[in-house]
């Protein structure tokens, strides 16, 4: 972690997930209108995603039992729209 894009990183090695399966793809993401965190990783020989949570980036708790997901992305990410921006997805792409 660091407070620079290009330096001052610490490497710590630890694994975040909480799988002894081969993950691939992982993404982190802040959830809307909270101070948590998302990991999400491709769990890829069973063909699912599994999800954790974190309030300080450092410890991970799985949440993926709470979560229902309907897609099933390869290597994707998740970012914020605007409603607006929601709307214009939902009617173009059913």
């Amino acid at each position: 972690m660091s407070d620079k894009l290009t330096s001052g990183y610490i490497w710590e090695d630890n694994d975040l997930h909480h799988t002894s399966e081969a993950v691939e793809g992982g993404d982190v993401f802040k959830l809307n209108n909270s101070e948590e965190w998302m990991l999400m990783y491709d769990v890829y020989r069973k063909g699912k995603y599994e999800l954790c949570r974190s309030t300080d980036l450092h410890k991970f708790e799985v949440v993926t039992q709470g979560v229902s997901m309907d897609f099933h992305p390869r290597h994707g990410t998740v970012m914020p729209i605007t409603s607006a921006e929601a709307a214009v997805l939902r009617a173009n792409y059913k």
